[in-house]
């Protein structure tokens, strides 16, 4: 991977520099070669002053290594190289890196020179973006936020535009992918899909009144008891008592948490009494997952940013359509009836 979405050196100087591998000067060559290192924090187009630094390391190692001699590399520090102008085009990095990352999990050994069929819809990605940035003008010094976070994806699992933080250049963490962060109550519906399944209904009544679990005392955000009420009452008003109690004493942990899991989580959930209250930390990629599950008639789908992998030659390696496991159900149809009205 050589940043800006580019796959292999001939790509690469195509996107930076407008021209073929074959017709770059040294200056030129010396900043791809640089990529390698660090493709993300070196690509031109996002940080040309530190491809640029780059460049001169790799100058430096030219000489240094008696491959050439100072006199033949000044011209190249004197000039350093410029890249294509894109103007306002953008490459959508955090999600290329992410399929970068899936490709080379699918990939076996010995397939280096691949054309990466994705998922990805630029339309999507660009009010992703800019809903992001709309949010953390308007809310985030109010809540003291300077960074966001989008997934979109469709049912059968194909991610559709990844936000993985407000500036690429400036950090390239996904904090949509890798980032583990407390769920609060937008963990509960695991709670409550894995009641569906034990018999519950949207119109059981629970007690929402005060509770200890051990040396634990969840509260209410009002601070009061909620007395008997049902799990639709329950999951409107975001009371906590009540899904604490159906793990207490009908449900135990570890259904709610092999539930989360077969519906698409993957961060590692800590199998703790607070983790029904969202204590756990996940990913927005992961939370993503699992309430598609809601909209997809309570199956789940590989999530996958990877359609096919195709030669240079055009022969199909990978097809996600028949080489992935496909759909398959992880709420019944009556617990997916019953969540469906709940989440209303």
């Amino acid at each position: 991977y050589m940043g800006g979405g580019t796959f292999g050196i001939e790509a690469a100087a195509d996107f930076y520099f407008g021209k073929s591998v074959k017709d770059l000067n040294l200056a030129e060559a010396a900043m791809l070669a640089g990529l390698f290192k660090a493709p993300t924090k070196y690509a031109p187009h996002i940080n040309l002053p530190a491809a640029r630094a780059r460049a001169n390391v790799v100058l430096s190692n030219l000489v240094d290594s008696g491959f050439m001699t100072e006199g033949q590399v000044l011209q190249a520090r004197l000039h350093p190289a410029d890249v294509v102008d894109r103007g306002e085009q953008k490459s959508p990095d955090y999600f290329l890196d992410w399929a970068f990352d899936e490709v080379k999990k699918i990939a076996k050994p010995g397939q280096h020179s691949l054309v990466a069929h994705t998922t990805f819809d630029a339309n999507i990605q660009k009010a992703a973006e800019e809903s992001v940035e709309f949010h953390l003008r308007q809310f985030g010094k109010e809540y003291n936020v300077t960074e966001g976070a989008v997934v979109v994806i469709e049912t059968n699992g194909a991610v559709r535009a990844i936000v993985g933080g407000r500036d690429y250049g400036a950090s390239q963490f996904n904090r949509a992918t890798k980032a583990l962060r407390q769920t609060g109550s937008s963990f509960k519906p695991y709670v409550y899909a894995t009641a569906m399944e034990h018999g519950f209904t949207p119109d059981s009544v629970v007690s929402g009144g005060a509770i200890s679990w051990g040396n634990w005392s969840p509260h209410n955000y009002s601070g009061g008891s909620a007395g008997n009420v049902t799990l639709l009452t329950a999951i409107a008003k975001s009371i906590n008592t009540v899904p604490v109690r159906l793990a207490k004493d009908y449900l135990g942990i570890g259904p709610i948490k092999a539930m989360a899991e077969s519906m698409g989580v993957e961060s590692p959930l800590e199998a703790h009494k607070t983790m029904v209250l969202g204590t756990s930390g996940m990913t927005v990629m992961d939370q993503a997952t699992g309430y598609s599950v809601f909209a997809q008639n309570g199956f789940v789908g590989s999530r996958h940013g990877i359609t096919q992998l195709v030669t240079r030659t055009g022969e199909v390696v990978y097809d996600w359509a028949k080489d992935a496991p496909q759909p398959h159900r992880v709420l019944s149809e009556k617990a997916l009836k019953y969540m469906n009205t709940m989440l209303a």
